[in-house]
């Protein structure tokens, strides 16, 4: 009798343990999320504020004074961009 409980006590740990790596799968196998984030990096739209400037979909602002694409901006659309972002 003590060894039947034992056994049982084994085995119920030994569940416990394995149950977790075997969650996956019921979902059919390995999920690959690096192509839902790649497919969401490429649906990013541009579009312009009330002033006019070209603006990400991050934030980042396209300012003739840097040349360039602008990172320090907050993403805040209705700032003009001297107000959202750093001054440089």
């Amino acid at each position: 009798m003590i060894m039947n409980s034992k056994l049982a006590a084994i085995v119920a740990c030994c569940a416990i343990v394995a149950a977790p790596a075997f969650a996956n799968t019921s979902k059919g196998g390995h999920v690959r999320h690096h192509n839902y984030f790649a497919r969401q990096a490429l649906a990013c739209p541009l579009h312009r504020n009330a002033a006019g400037n070209l603006i990400s979909c991050d934030g980042w602002r396209l300012r003739s004074s840097t040349k360039g694409w602008d990172n320090t901006c907050f993403n805040l659309d209705y700032l003009p961009s001297e107000f959202a972002c750093s001054a440089k």
